[in-house]
């Protein structure tokens, strides 16, 4: 069988920085993380996404400030 998945660091969502950010925005990284296949997704696409599972334009401002998203 061939799958196609994304692989999250675990040292990432293990850190305290990662927990302490809201639940809507680790499952915006989580969403994002599964889109992409090289390592990064456009601050543009993640607006759509935001739309799609319910997030905040919020959660991404804190992925950006947190470094979790590059905004080029």
């Amino acid at each position: 069988m061939n799958q196609e998945y994304a692989l999250v660091p675990r040292a990432v969502v293990e850190s305290e920085r990662f927990y302490t950010m809201p639940v809507s925005a680790q499952a915006l990284y989580f969403h994002a993380a599964v889109l992409t296949s090289h390592g990064a997704v456009e601050v543009p696409a993640m607006y759509d996404l935001i739309q799609w599972i319910g997030c905040s334009k919020e959660d991404l401002e804190i992925l950006l400030q947190e470094g979790y998203v590059n905004n080029e």
